[in-house]
């Protein structure tokens, strides 16, 4: 393949363990997935590799806010119990940018 051409699908992260994703938003594809349609999440790491990741509820429901070309840093501290019923979910932190960047996504 020519040096024209560079691949965007990204090495995929999994939520399987703690830990911090930091880059540019690249938006997301809706793909059709084990559990249906899903929605596969891009970032632009800042070592200029990209990160594809599905996205938990937790997750997505933070991500709706989200912009194409934003900074952020997801961190995820692992899995919490509910006080009430003691099932475990996955907990999410998104942070944005606060400075403006002209950084294109892709």
């Amino acid at each position: 393949m020519s040096d024209e051409w560079q691949e965007v699908a990204g090495r995929l992260v999994l939520w399987d363990e703690p830990k911090e994703l930091v880059g540019t938003y690249m938006g997301f594809t809706e793909e059709d997935g084990k559990f249906g349609k899903q929605e596969r999440h891009r970032i632009r790491t800042d070592d200029g590799s990209i990160a594809a990741f599905f996205a938990p509820s937790a997750l997505a429901r933070l991500l709706e806010h989200a912009t194409q070309g934003q900074r952020m840093k997801i961190v995820y501290p692992g899995t919490t119990a509910t006080t009430k019923s003691g099932q475990q979910f996955k907990e999410f932190r998104l942070y944005v940018s606060r400075v403006e960047t002209d950084e294109v996504p892709f």
